[in-house]
């Protein structure tokens, strides 16, 4: 029975922490006299608590059982409820003896691994819980019980997707002969869950190589390559989504990580009661796991501190188109204050000698032009010198000018 009444802040009453689907998958695996038998039913939610409670009966002419629940995940439904009604739980609990604390795991934890005491004081049970959450293409819950003197196994699985399911089903089938293990579900599934980040990861790498492309910085390892020079505007977003991608596969990779060394770890003391070949194939195939986990988290590195140096290499090429932008700017800006200098002068002068230089009044008889022009030409030419001198001047002097006034400070210092 439930010992916890609250969870959260709500009661086991509330029903706005149940969410019933329509469909669950009943497994199960046996070994009779006849052979291994593999079974896999349709269940309606009204079958689930007679199902569970005639599962749990004394087995007759069975040597060992693999009875699994699977639950699949519903998208339009509430992933933090659980997808049974409180008398399924109950059932579960009271003939399963699947704890409670695995359904409040479900509604507090993340991805977890970890175990639980099927029944308090009894050594002859053990129970495992496996949680794959966020960032996970594979995501589940499993909670197992295993009750050695009869070797039957309980589980429950919700949260799973229908293409997983079928994968799942897939690989159990396949080795349906070890289904006597209780650990071979739950390492199946991380299984499952490190190949998704695998492929994951090798996604997200294979997206980062035509950027590294596109931006010539393999010409080290491939000094032929011709790249065409990318949309500089949009790649800090491209390289901040796959460093993004990269941290949440690193993340996951970090739990699974967790979730390989606890099962090692549950095995290790499995092989010390009984030394099995199947245990000790099955901590070799967590060993390649643990391997499999730190080659992706390298790679993951790699991508990330490569992805970081072209984050600085954008922002400064990025800094080059503005600075040339700017130039040409100012170049234009150049062109047009010294046109404007040039005539300056001299409409500033004929503006205000005109009348003495010119005379072209129509009673005039005279000389149109006075003598007296070339004094016009000569200051117009000094004064237009003079404003260019100092237009290209003053900018050298601001940039000497604290500098002296600095090297005056320290000499006076030193004196």
């Amino acid at each position: 029975m439930i010992t916890f009444s609250q969870t959260g802040n709500k009661s086991w009453n509330d029903p706005s922490l149940f969410d019933k689907i329509d469909e669950y998958l009943y497994v199960t695996v046996s070994k009779l006299d006849s052979g291994i038998k593999y079974s896999v039913e349709s269940k309606r939610l009204d079958e689930l608590v007679p199902l569970i409670e005639s599962s749990s009966a004394s087995p007759v002419n069975r040597e060992w059982s693999l009875q699994l629940l699977i639950a699949p995940q519903v998208y339009e439904r509430n992933v933090k409820r659980l997808p049974y009604s409180k008398q399924v739980i109950d059932a579960i609990q009271s003939n399963w003896c699947i704890a409670d604390v695995c359904f409040h795991a479900h509604l507090k934890a993340g991805s977890c691994a970890m175990p639980f005491n099927p029944k308090p004081c009894d050594p002859s049970w053990t129970g495992s819980m496996i949680r794959f959450m966020y960032s996970f293409p594979f995501k589940c819950t499993l909670a197992v019980s295993h009750d050695r003197s009869t070797c039957i196994t309980y589980g429950i699985c919700f949260g799973i997707e229908s293409t997983n399911i079928n994968a799942l089903l897939s690989k159990l089938h396949f080795s349906k002969e070890h289904a006597h293990q209780p650990f071979l579900v739950p390492l199946l599934m991380t299984d499952m869950a490190l190949t998704g980040l695998k492929d994951f990861s090798s996604k997200t790498y294979n997206d980062f190589l035509p950027v590294r492309e596109a931006m010539g910085c393999n010409l080290y390892f491939n000094p032929e390559s011709k790249y065409t020079a990318p949309d500089l505007s949009d790649m800090p977003r491209k390289l901040t989504v796959l460093v993004n991608a990269g941290a949440s596969n690193s993340a996951s990779l970090s739990a699974t990580k967790a979730v390989i060394n606890y099962l090692d770890k549950q095995l290790e003391e499995e092989q010390l009661k009984k030394d099995e070949d199947l245990i000790v194939r099955m901590r070799d195939y967590l060993t390649l796991m643990r391997e499999v986990v730190d080659g992706t988290k390298r790679k993951n590195d790699y991508l990330k501190e490569s992805v970081q140096a072209q984050v600085q290499m954008v922002y400064t090429l990025l800094a080059q188109q503005d600075n040339a932008l700017n130039h040409r700017y100012g170049a234009d800006m150049r062109v047009i204050a010294a046109v404007t200098l040039l005539f300056l002068p001299g409409t500033f002068v004929a503006t205000l000698f005109s009348a003495s230089f010119w005379d072209f009044s129509p009673g005039n008889q005279s000389s149109k032009v006075s003598s007296w022009v070339w004094l016009y030409w000569l200051v117009t030419a000094s004064l237009t010198a003079a404003v260019l001198c100092i237009w290209r001047g003053f900018p050298r002097m601001k940039q000497f000018m604290p500098w002296r006034g600095t090297a005056r400070h320290g000499s006076s210092k030193l004196a």
